[in-house]
């Protein structure tokens, strides 16, 4: 399924299917995004008034009928055909002339349609095939002096903890398990930690088990990670950061020429440095699926012993299908 497809699929047919249900956003909804974008983009509510805003991955247009309420002229984009048609629906129902929507891939140049004061890309250019295209697209239709508002999952926040959790249960096999689990330990459902923007966590406080479920797995199978794949982390720590380094790559080395085997780095981990100690790591994926075709995979090509003692004060450690990549 190419992506354009599988996008309009997951997030137009599926994800946003009754997001427009009830036409009228509620009161607390505007309210809330209104502050938010003064909060962002640092301008007050009436300094909207006027400003060319493009609001990027807009969905079913929600955001985008907020910027327009407070008075800017908004495009809103997305590549979902079926958003787009829902975005039309909101945009007649608040009558509002000041807000069109337009269907595009931001994958490809967007000049055609001049240049914005502001540019909101929320939560979704994380997902895209190459984020850094993407924001070269975004920044060349950014006025000179223009604000960029760019947001992406941060690994402390409520969603990421519990991604992380599916990302231990979420295999097929164990789907009347999790159902079991969620409800006995939570009851009530997560309704304190409601957020109307967050699908994730709209389906886990109305306890929607199967479609927090098929969501997730949606997602997981679009970015092929685990259990459409086997992912495994070899992680280098040590105090001298060039030694870390020089390991990180010749351990590498010995892991190119398997076609089965997709190797990303060296690189250093989100937090390089912590306590003292520099840390740099190796990812390899795989569409083997087998248990122990990683294992199998390492002790072939660098074996096992150099888990077991520091190389040169350099500490390496691995984690076959890893929980956190930070």
């Amino acid at each position: 399924m190419k992506n354009e497809e599988f996008t309009t699929h997951l997030y137009g047919k599926w994800q946003f299917k009754h997001s427009i249900d009830e036409l009228k956003l509620p009161d607390g909804f505007i309210k809330y995004h209104k502050n938010n974008f003064c909060k962002y983009f640092k301008i007050p509510e009436e300094g909207f008034s006027g400003l060319r805003v493009l609001d990027t991955g807009c969905g079913p247009g929600k955001h985008a009928v907020v910027l327009a309420l407070m008075g800017a002229k908004v495009t809103g984009v997305d590549l979902s055909e079926d958003n787009i048609q829902r975005a039309e629906k909101l945009k007649e129902f608040y009558k509002l002339d000041n807000l069109n929507f337009i269907k595009c891939d931001l994958m490809r140049p967007f000049n055609e349609y001049g240049e914005f004061d502001l540019i909101s890309a929320h939560n979704w250019i994380q997902h895209t095939e190459n984020p850094s295209i993407v924001l070269k697209n975004l920044i060349s239709v950014l006025k000179l002096g223009g604000r960029l508002y760019l947001s992406t999952y941060h690994a402390n926040t409520f969603r990421f903890f519990i991604a992380q959790i599916a990302r231990n249960l979420l295999k097929r096999d164990y789907y009347d398990l999790m159902k079991t689990l969620v409800k006995f330990h939570y009851p009530t459902g997560f309704r304190e930690f409601n957020n109307p923007d967050d699908i994730y966590i709209q389906t886990a406080a109305s306890l929607n088990i199967q479609k927090f479920y098929n969501i997730a797995m949606a997602h997981r199978q679009e970015l092929n990670y685990p259990p459409f794949s086997r992912i495994g982390r070899i992680l280098f720590s040590g105090s001298d950061k060039n030694k870390v380094n020089s390991v990180a790559q010749k351990t590498c080395q010995k892991l190119y020429g398997n076609s089965d085997y997709k190797i990303l780095g060296p690189a250093p981990t989100p937090h390089e440095k912590i306590q003292d100690l520099w840390r740099s790591h190796v990812i390899i994926k795989t569409q083997d699926k087998q248990k122990g075709s990683i294992h199998k995979f390492l002790y072939q090509n660098i074996g096992f012993s150099i888990f077991e003692r520091r190389k040169q004060g350099v500490r390496i450690q691995v984690d076959i299908d890893p929980v956190s990549m930070m």
